[in-house]
């Protein structure tokens, strides 16, 4: 199970024999239970011990921390502190930059990650009536078929590539507007997202790419080479690209539920000069939520109920044995 300790106020983490402790501003102290946390999310001005962080890093736990900017309405993600990694490999990195580098197998990763998101898009809209043209443009949506046309030597692979991804999550978005109730949405905003509907997308996103990164450093993988979205400097681009075929069942099931059930409402959203973020209670409502959504249990053909925490880890190991044995990648698929 997840085990996540989420930090929303003002304080400071320090070490007092072997455990952390968070003291808030206003003086409440309060130990963390360590032995079972993977991932500290820091969302405020908090001081962390170098004692405190020496311990937190033995124990494989990663800090990830955010800045909301109220003038510019939008919660950045600052970065990570990540444990060492005790098992590194050389011959897994290689693997992973000649994969990126051959054309053939950087396009068979890239689509088949595209397609499993095609495939778990269906599955977490399926059930609703209001959105069965787009449920019926998904399920004959092939991305190999539309590869081939528009791909050839001398076109950009990546360019092509991203273009497919982006007709499905267009597709996918029309549909997701049609579904939620009190609230428009017609077009993805991000940077700073426009409504309250991209503020939800984008704040569950920014969690879920940063839990991907924990588990993908977990492997022996390089989460800065990618093979669907560009390598870049300064960020993890292996997390993006296996963000892509959860986000259907985590960030989109739970904002459907958040506003469809009335969970969230505009008392929870700051608006700022440019674009919309949640406030504190509207962040601890939201965290709560998709911590759940992380450790829900779903029953997959082949494996029993597992969670999709389970399966965001088990998705890195196939990319590491797929290119340590020269075997097909398989992204995950919500098959029951």
């Amino acid at each position: 199970m997840v085990k996540n300790l989420y930090i929303l106020s003002i304080g400071k983490l320090f070490r007092k024999h072997n455990n952390v402790y968070f003291k808030s501003k206003d003086g409440e102290k309060k130990a963390l239970k360590i032995e079972s946390l993977s991932n500290i999310y820091v969302m405020n001005k908090v001081t962390i011990t170098y004692n405190a962080l020496k311990l937190l890093l033995d124990r494989d736990i990663s800090i990830h921390f955010f800045y909301d900017s109220e003038k510019k309405g939008i919660t950045y993600y600052l970065g990570s502190i990540l444990p060492r990694r005790k098992r590194p490999s050389g011959i897994v990195t290689i693997r992973q930059v000649l994969a990126y580098l051959d054309k053939n197998k950087r396009k068979e990763i890239s689509l088949e990650i595209i397609d499993a998101t095609r495939y778990n898009m269906v599955k977490a809209i399926e059930k609703h009536d209001s959105a069965k043209d787009e449920i019926k443009m998904l399920k004959n949506y092939n991305v190999h078929k539309v590869f081939n046309e528009r791909y050839s030597e001398g076109k950009d692979l990546g360019s092509v590539l991203r273009g497919i991804e982006g007709e499905i999550w267009d597709i996918f978005y029309s549909a997701i507007g049609k579904i939620i109730k009190r609230y428009k949405f017609d077009k993805r905003t991000r940077r700073p997202p426009k409504n309250e509907v991209n503020c939800l997308i984008s704040f569950m996103n920014m969690i879920l790419y940063t839990y991907i990164l924990s588990e993908i450093y977990k492997t022996h993988l390089d989460p800065t080479i990618s093979f669907l979205h560009e390598p870049r400097t300064s960020r993890y681009s292996l997390a993006l690209d296996f963000s892509e075929n959860f986000k259907p069942l985590t960030t989109f099931r739970c904002l459907v539920w958040l506003i469809n059930q009335n969970v969230i409402d505009d008392s929870h959203f700051v608006k700022g000069l440019n674009g919309v973020m949640l406030n504190e209670k509207g962040k601890k409502i939201v965290l709560e939520n998709f911590r759940k959504r992380l450790n829900k249990t779903i029953k997959v053909k082949g494996y029993g109920k597992r969670t999709l925490g389970f399966f965001i880890r088990k998705q890195a190991y196939n990319l590491e044995r797929s290119l340590l044995e020269g075997i097909g990648f398989k992204a995950f698929r919500f098959v029951q």
